[in-house]
């Protein structure tokens, strides 16, 4: 079940915007034109998912219907509330995401008061939180701001790398989360890191002696060398894979300008795993090299 409608009212650069989706959708335009804001609807409706799978909502009247409603803190999403609304009108902004069975879920955000979050099924009426992700099943890989990786990492809690695992601050924990994955996993990212870099071989992270930072190295035509001294595109590339690993043909990617990062030839077989991987894909660039990969109709240009 994927996607098949964004709509947002009053939300950052938008008055109103429609985005009709496809299963590829590569969004272009000018700088400032709203790419980044597009996905940053979806980032918003994958943190209220994740609190929807821990909670049961309550039974509300929205817009005259009655629905499973929730109230949520602004420490449950990862964007800032403030300024969401375009021209910091204290107007609330709205995201309507409808998926292909024609159910939605409706996002309030307003600075002043909790997060308002409305599921309207097609023929269903529950409050149960599992239940309700059974009816909206929208499995979204978001992709978080890549950075350099740290050159001295020591070995942190388990509770530190879960919160950290999947957010901004990931690039900085990328050792101690490659050491808790099991053999198979490391192999399955190994292989996948090395399918665009032939000739490196990555080993596992090792925990450093008493107060001595993590080590992770990599073999280059046989030379050893630690991951900090490798080069920025090969760290992002690493981080890129490993979030890659999330996703699966019911998946949906949400990545922000990879273009950024990486060298054409990368782009391009970036953008054929993420159509190997995924059954739905949202990718914002400026890369002529991913354009130019893509299919009639897959390409939608972003303006305001």
């Amino acid at each position: 079940m994927y996607v098949k409608q964004i709509e947002l009212e009053n939300f950052k650069k938008f008055t109103s915007h429609t985005l009709v989706c496809n299963r590829y959708n590569i969004l272009t335009g000018r700088n400032n034109a709203g790419k980044s804001t597009s996905l940053d609807a979806l980032r918003i409706v994958h943190d209220v998912l994740r609190y929807v799978s821990r909670r049961n909502a309550s039974r509300v009247t929205f817009e005259g219907e009655v629905c499973a409603g929730y109230e949520i803190s602004h420490s449950t999403i990862r964007l800032p509330i403030r300024h969401l609304s375009k021209d910091y009108s204290e107007n609330p902004a709205k995201i309507k995401v409808i998926l292909e069975n024609d159910n939605e879920l409706i996002i309030i955000l307003d600075e002043a008061h909790p997060i308002k979050a409305y599921f309207r099924l097609n023929g269903t009426l529950t409050t149960q939180g599992k239940t309700l992700l059974k009816e909206f099943p929208l499995n979204l890989v978001v992709v978080p701001t890549l950075g350099p990786v740290e050159e001295k990492e020591n070995y942190l809690t388990d509770k530190t790398i879960h919160r950290s695992e999947n957010t901004r601050t990931a690039h900085r924990h990328l050792r101690n989360i490659l050491i808790r994955k099991t053999a198979d996993q490391f192999e399955e990212f190994s292989r996948i890191v090395s399918e665009a870099w032939p000739g490196i071989k990555i080993e596992k992270p090792e925990v450093g002696l008493g107060d001595d930072p993590m080590l992770m190295f990599f073999n280059e035509n046989r030379i050893p060398r630690e991951i900090f001294w490798s080069g920025f595109g090969f760290q992002v590339w690493m981080q890129i894979m490993l979030q890659f690993m999330r996703g699966d043909r019911t998946s949906t990617l949400v990545l922000d300008e990879p273009d950024i990062y990486l060298h054409p030839d990368l782009q391009v077989i970036l953008i054929k795993m993420a159509r190997e991987r995924f059954g739905q894909i949202f990718i914002a660039t400026h890369s002529s090299a991913i354009i130019q990969k893509a299919k009639p109709g897959e390409v939608i240009e972003i303006t305001n």
